[in-house]
This record gives C-alpha cells, structure tokens and sequence, in this order.
C-alpha cells in the first residue's frame, strides 16, 4: 500500500479488498447468498459515487458487476476449501515458523504451516494426476513460489521505514 492509502501498481489485491463495501452472507435459512454493502457514512456519497440502481429501480452495470465478482469469489472460495481439504488429506502440511527482521527487530509468527516438497514428490502418480485434474497443482507451485516472495514484501516494508525515519529525522 502506498503512503496515500492506494494500492501500489503490480501489486496483488486481495479479493476482501476488492469486493469491498460489498459482501455476500447466506440468508437465516442458509439457502441463499445474499448481497450485502458497508452502509458507513463514510463510505456513501450520494453525489460522486456510483450509483446502484436506475431511477425505475433496475441495477446498475455498477452493482450487477459488483455482484458477479461477489459471486466469482464465492466460487473461488469454495474451490479454496477443496483444495485445503485435500492438502490435509494427503497430510502435505507441515508446521514452519515465519521470522521477519526489519533492522534489529524481529519478529516470529509461528503457527503456520507450509506444502513439503519432499512429501509432495512422493506422492504416488495416480495421487498427482488426481491433483491436476482437479487443477490443485497450480495453486500448489503458487503457495511454494509465494514464500519466496516474503523476502521482497519485508524489504517494501523496509524501504518505507526507513524513508519514514529519514523524513522524521
């Protein structure tokens, strides 16, 4: 995120982010999916922002966009609770432990739990052509390729540190 809040170019945004003020819950009877929007005053602007419905009270290109990317993430979601399912089953999982340094601070986020390569390779053919045909070996090498991104994230957050420290010195 850059100093104004905006998020910096090239940079992936995270579906919470992008929906937002929008939401989907399911309806009391859990039968339907219902859209939902942050009504803070903040965030409305009856003047400058985007409308959601017509005068004769049909939806906007706005708001039926807005609801086929809340629907779209429902899917992805879903799709992301079957493959956590299955990386569990094949006890693929192991626990790892994250250590950030920014300067002399350090900081330790335990508790999280990374795919191991070694296991992940003895998986049994049949086993790994079950993964690609359920299009899980995509978003396995995207989940190893990402923890090789924490170090660029860190030293992002880095530089804007010590751009902060010099501007207040």
């Amino acid at each position: 995120v850059n100093a104004d809040g905006s998020w910096q170019s090239g940079v992936y945004t995270p579906i919470a982010f992008r929906r937002y003020p929008f939401v989907l819950l399911r309806s009391d009877n859990g039968d339907e999916l219902v859209v939902c929007i942050d009504g803070s005053p903040d965030l409305l602007d009856p003047e400058n922002g985007e409308a959601l419905f017509t005068a004769d009270g049909a939806e906007t290109e706005f708001l039926t966009k807005a609801k086929e990317f809340l629907f779209q993430a429902a899917q992805w979601e879903l799709l992301t609770e079957k493959f956590c399912a299955k990386i569990v089953e094949l006890d693929l999982l192991v626990p790892g432990s994250l250590e950030i340094r920014l300067g002399d601070d350090v900081q330790r986020f335990p508790g999280a739990f990374i795919i191991d390569e070694n296991r992940l390779h003895a998986l049994p053919e049949k086993v790994w052509l079950d993964l690609r045909a359920q299009g899980f070996v995509g978003a396995i090498y995207a989940h190893l390729l990402s923890l090789g991104h924490i170090d660029s994230v860190v030293s992002r957050k880095a530089a804007r540190l010590s751009g902060q420290a010099a501007h207040s010195a």
